[in-house]
């Protein structure tokens, strides 16, 4: 059997695996998963770095870069190393990152090179990322004709791309949908980290010194803020709730 747990950052139910899958079968684990239970919308593989030095890493079902399920593997670990700020890798980019932790609110620090390019397309402004590309659409966009705008952008680069319906205002909401190259999964999401970022920086650029708040389908708000100098971006952080929700388990077949 192995064993999973169920966290929900701002309502997109992550499911964390922490024992040692080898990585061709991570992919089939994290589909039996969510045939298991619908509700959880990506899983995601925990595993120990550096223990004296609270560092560990984060391996996604399709090995893409997922700011949730990030925050949720933050919290896991800080619970049980008891600790307040750790250090962890997260597949589809090659720096490091850090987490903040007070109480069941989650900051994720992520360096500036995540952040690629940002491009004018038709259908609103494509946002690249490493480990992932979102497309944030604009008010012209067809919501009938997501599948096809999803595979028109996919790029091999790639494991992940997402698409989201927004709105300028401030609080700006969100609608977030992600497909995952690996499972074969399309999803419309209940929050979405980055896609709130990709949203912030499609609709206001890079704004230092300003907090910029994603209210997400689950109504859970998300506060997204950029250091920068000049044109160079030094990181993005990102906080929100995270919750505690089961701990369960799956054959292993």
């Amino acid at each position: 059997m192995i064993t999973y747990v169920l966290f929900s950052p701002g309502g997109n139910i992550t499911a964390l695996v922490s024992d040692a899958v080898a990585l061709p079968g991570r992919a089939l684990l994290a589909q039996a998963i969510m045939r298991e239970d619908p509700l959880i919308e990506q899983v995601g593989f925990t595993f120990s770095i550096d223990s004296e030095n609270l560092l560990f890493g984060l391996d996604m079902m399709g090995g893409e870069f997922c700011v949730n399920a990030a925050r949720t593997a933050a919290l896991f670990w800080s619970r049980k190393n008891n600790c307040k700020k750790l250090s962890l890798q997260i597949s589809g980019f090659v720096e490091q990152c850090s987490a903040m932790i007070k109480n069941d609110m989650v900051t994720l620090e992520i360096p500036g090179t995540f952040f690629l390019r940002s491009t004018d397309i038709p259908e609103g402004k494509l946002v690249d990322f490493s480990g992932i590309r979102f497309v944030v659409g604009n008010d012209l966009f067809d919501p009938d004709a997501l599948l096809d705008v999803i595979k028109k952008y996919t790029d091999a680069h790639f494991p992940a791309i997402g698409f989201i319906y927004t709105t300028p205002t401030i609080p700006m909401g969100i609608i977030p949908y992600v497909w995952v190259r690996a499972t074969g999964t399309l999803i419309k999401e209940t929050a979405c980290g980055s896609g709130s970022i990709a949203t912030c920086i499609a609709q206001h650029g890079v704004l230092e010194k300003n907090i910029l708040p994603v209210v997400q389908p689950s109504g859970d708000q998300y506060l997204v803020a950029f250091k920068q100098t000049g044109e160079t971006l030094h990181s993005i952080t990102i906080s929100g709730r995270v919750e505690y929700l089961d701990t369960k388990t799956i054959a292993d077949n």
